[in-house]
């Protein structure tokens, strides 16, 4: 899997989000990634 142009994180997201930098898909796509992510990195400690 490719990671995410630049590591971003949900806060960064969040502000490009609302300053209409991306959109609302791109946002929750964004999410669903970080979401998923975090979960993986829980799974291999």
């Amino acid at each position: 899997m490719q990671r995410h142009k630049s590591n971003i994180t949900l806060k960064e997201a969040k502000r490009a989000f609302e300053q209409d930098l991306i959109t609302r898909e791109e946002y929750k796509k964004i999410k669903q990634m970080l979401l998923f992510a975090k979960k993986e990195l829980i799974k291999s400690d």
